[in-house]
């Protein structure tokens, strides 16, 4: 119960409850509601409560980022990690598949006997590998790959220190003259021959014979060296 004063008169009107109330002195009616403090109380703890949630939610919320954030490191350091290994792993193998590669290509097309720039060979490997029958062998096998589409090598043949490669290249379509062809087609076949180690004592004089076209021939005095090897000199080739 309260105590409150008539709004007309002012009079004091004790024990006072919610309702309509009649002031006794002047008999004006009025309506009281009293104030429920509980209500402020638990309004005040719901609206604690709420902004509780709120900075819960926020915290939360900012864990969620940070978590976020770290997964996204933690992803991008692993795979920052995995592409290193990864290239770690091809360079590695991929020396070693270089290295194979070059060893299977210099036991297909080279045989590892000293020379010097005229071909002057070990003895003791002469005596063993360093026959005539040998050398055609081994010439037929190298120029199968100095040769284009539509060319053909009909025969190698090596008779009195002359080693005689046969070609065929007339029916090859090409944009530049059939001469030019014999000429650039004796440079990628006698560089393969000369890139054999072993067997110049057994030659004097290399011929490519193109059958009609002509055919061109070398001898040791036109040999050149540089750091791929061996060659003749092309300007000095003369088609006859």
């Amino acid at each position: 119960m309260a105590t409150i004063k008539c709004t007309k008169c002012e009079t004091k009107i004790e024990n006072v409850t919610n309702g309509v109330i009649e002031c006794p002195n002047c008999k004006h009616k009025m309506r009281y509601v009293q104030k429920n403090p509980n209500i402020n109380v638990q309004s005040n703890k719901d609206t604690n409560k709420t902004e509780q949630k709120v900075i819960n939610t926020k915290g939360n919320t900012k864990k969620k980022e940070d978590n976020k954030k770290n997964n996204t490191k933690n992803t991008l350091s692993g795979c920052i990690s995995l592409i290193a290994i990864i290239i770690l792993i091809v360079s590695i193998f991929g020396k070693g598949c270089n290295t194979n590669d070059e060893k299977s290509y210099r036991s297909d097309e080279r045989i590892p006997h000293k020379e010097n720039m005229y071909g002057t060979n070990d003895k003791e490997n002469i005596k063993i590998d360093a026959t005539p029958e040998n050398f055609v062998s081994e010439v037929k096998n190298v120029i199968s790959d100095a040769i284009g589409e539509d060319e053909f090598i009909l025969d190698v043949h090596l008779e009195n220190n002359e080693l005689c490669v046969y070609v065929d290249i007339s029916n090859v379509n090409t944009p530049i003259s059939i001469q030019d062809l014999a000429i650039s087609r004796t440079s990628s076949i006698t560089d393969h021959i000369l890139a054999l180690s072993g067997y110049d004592d057994l030659w004097e004089t290399i011929t490519v014979d193109f059958g009609e076209i002509g055919k061109i021939t070398n001898n040791k005095s036109n040999i050149g060296n540089n750091i791929t090897g061996r060659y003749f000199y092309s300007e000095n080739f003369i088609l006859e």
